[in-house]
């Protein structure tokens, strides 16, 4: 019994080990759980050691002048160029002074102190002290600290020193200011933003005038299709070497401008410089004036007059008439009956018969005549008569007057002579056009077919030396053949060519890169436009026109895939064209040249071509009485401008 009672006693103690067990284990896993606790707290702790050393690392290594303030305003920290730009060896000499002891102007304490107690932040400007009492223009930004409940604990800033950007934005202000030149910037969306008070001096208008106003409606009417054209070149990043025209002053006059301008695409901004031409240009209209009027004094010189008495056939000669005839004043006229033998025998039977109808008719002449000079070489007049009436309206004389045109003859003759000689050129052209087409193409064709024929059957079967004559003759086949027909082309534009119609320039251009298709998918090139008008042109034309333009944009392009865009705007009685590209330009040096025929600026290895494509969109522009030119440097592409009538 005791046995048992023993052994039933032990029970308690057993679930007591349990139970301590238990105990154990849940004080080893809340140990485990401190221990995982700690670890992350200090790995948070490491972090923000790390955080902290990084902070103090931007703090001291910042170029600006970086420092912290307690609620008070009096420094606790500040950086390596704080002190550097205020002037301090040491931070000891920094630390614990108040915010103030660094300004030279206390209002600026004031406003700096204030913005930062209602808003919390303040940026901007003011008059910095250093330790030497020297002072500097500090641009600042200071910002408040707060603690978690958004209590402020204290103030950070950042301090650059801009003395000497503020003295150069000065220096430019005061050169815009006192500029005698007018200076502006305009936007392209056509208002100017900030002009000089040079505009105020020189047209009237005050500045918020000409900042309200669409700088066009400034300008001459007569020159507002050139200036919005000019604008739209510069928008397109073109910039402005010289360009004139007339801008209206506030008392209604008109002042000549020459403009230069710099375009800033990213900015929609064009920076301009207008220098005032008008005395310049009123002195070239005087000059012109005044030759114009010597001009008219040199036609009178070389003007006579005379008047015939028919009742005492008495004539009575001015001294114009004389020189012109080759006679002395000194003498008196010939009689009417010597006449004859001043003029060849053709014109003085032309000026008989008018006389004869001026003084039977009354019907008065106006003649060509050729005279016979003494001693000289034979002179042209233009002659003119009429009848001499009395009160009763019977004719009683005749008088006429008579103009020097040996010189303006010769010139006809000089001119005439030339058109022949072109049109005789012309003619052997045109010969040597047939001849190229008949004559040559045939025995080439047969050159090229058989030497292909010999590269096909015999490439490889003879040495290297035969295989690489045949591929020289089979190339220099191929290129006389396609020499032959650009030539064929370029001779054909006038005998071929059709009159001028309307003609839409978008279909041309259409029509132009349907036919490069092929080159256009290759390339992976992508041609844009702008709406085209309808213009005066052989439409066939005008589709090489653009062809070639966009050919070429397309073969001379660089790395990138070719970027083409065609546009137009009005210039007066036309429209300029602008075809754009990204390819690999030209120098200004060539801009010229590669207008000529067969000028090539690289080699056939490089480019293949015969050099004609741009001397064709010469000759072409030119039969609509256009121009054409190039603006272009290496590596930046080119633009070919060129004019076309308007319908």
């Amino acid at each position: 019994m005791e046995r048992k009672k023993k052994i039933g006693g032990s029970k308690p103690a057993e679930e007591l080990l349990r139970d301590q067990k238990e105990e154990l284990e849940a004080a080893n896993e809340e140990l485990r759980i401190s221990e995982e606790e700690l670890v992350s707290q200090m790995e948070e702790l490491q972090q923000s050691r790390d955080a902290l050393r990084l902070k103090n690392f931007v703090f001291d290594a910042s170029i600006a002048a970086n420092s912290i303030a307690d609620t008070n305003g009096v420094i606790t920290e500040a950086n390596a160029a704080f002190l550097k730009v205020w002037g301090y060896p040491s931070k000891e000499e920094v630390l614990g002074r108040p915010i103030p002891d660094f300004l030279q102007n206390q209002d600026e304490v004031a406003a700096i102190l204030a913005a930062l107690s209602t808003t919390g932040e303040w940026e901007g400007d003011y008059t910095a002290k250093r330790k030497d009492g020297t002072t500097f223009v500090a641009h600042g930004l200071a910002t408040a600290v707060r603690d978690e409940g958004g209590k402020v604990i204290g103030y950070q800033s950042a301090v650059l020193d801009v003395t000497v950007s503020k003295r150069a934005e000065k220096e430019l202000d005061r050169l815009f200011s006192v500029s005698v030149d007018m200076i502006g910037i305009a936007g392209f969306d056509g208002y100017w933003k900030r002009v000089n008070p040079a505009w105020e001096r020189a047209l009237g208008h005050s500045t918020d005038h000409i900042l309200s106003k669409p700088f066009v409606e400034f300008v001459h009417p007569e020159d507002r299709e050139a200036t919005i054209a000019e604008a739209g070149k510069i928008a397109q990043g073109v910039e402005t070497l010289h360009f004139e025209n007339r801008y209206r002053c506030k008392d209604g006059s008109y002042r000549w401008l020459a403009w230069t301008a710099i375009p800033v695409v990213d900015e929609g901004l064009m920076y301009c410089v207008a220098r005032d031409i008008t005395e310049s240009k009123r002195a070239e209209e005087a000059l012109r004036e005044s030759e114009m009027e010597l001009q008219t004094a040199q036609r009178i010189a070389r003007m006579g007059s005379w008047r015939l008495e028919s009742a005492t056939n008495h004539v009575v000669w001015t001294e114009g008439l004389y020189r012109m005839l080759g006679l002395s004043p000194s003498l008196p006229p010939p009689d009417y009956t010597e006449h004859q033998r001043l003029f060849t025998p053709e014109s003085w039977d032309r000026l008989s018969i008018a006389l004869s109808r001026t003084q039977e008719a009354g019907v008065p002449y106006e003649l060509e005549l050729e005279m016979v000079r003494p001693g000289e070489n034979n002179g042209w007049m233009l002659a003119f008569g009429e009848p001499v009436r009395d009160a009763s309206g019977a004719i009683v004389g005749l008088r006429g007057a008579a103009q020097d045109i040996t010189e303006r003859k010769r010139a006809e003759e000089t001119l005439r002579k030339a058109m022949a000689d072109l049109k005789r050129s012309n003619e052997e052209l045109q010969q040597f056009a047939y001849v190229a087409s008949h004559d040559l193409q045939e025995p080439l064709r047969a050159v090229a077919s058989f030497t292909q024929l010999l590269s096909e059957r015999y490439k490889g079967r003879l040495d290297a030396d035969a295989d690489e004559f045949i591929a020289f003759a089979v190339g220099g086949a191929n290129r006389m053949q396609t020499l032959i027909n650009d030539l064929l082309s370029y001779s054909r534009l006038e005998t071929r060519g059709k009159p001028p119609e309307p003609v839409d320039s978008h279909d041309a251009l259409g029509q132009a890169l349907a036919n490069l298709g092929t080159a256009i998918r290759e390339s992976v090139a992508l041609v844009t436009n702008d709406d085209l008008p309808k213009v005066l042109a052989d439409e066939s034309q005008l589709v090489q026109l653009f062809q070639n333009l966009v050919g070429n944009a397309i073969k001379f392009r660089g790395k990138e895939p070719p970027r083409v865009h065609v546009s137009a705007v009005p210039q007066g009685k036309e429209w300029l064209f602008a075809v754009r590209d990204n390819g690999i330009g030209i120098a200004q040096e060539y801009h010229e040249r590669i207008f000529s025929i067969f000028q090539r600026l690289h080699s056939r290895e490089d480019y293949p071509g015969t050099g004609i494509g741009l001397a064709l969109c010469k000759r072409i522009v030119e039969r609509h009485g256009g121009t054409i030119r190039v603006e272009s440097e290496p590596g930046s592409g080119s633009t070919f401008f060129f004019t076309l009538p308007k319908t």
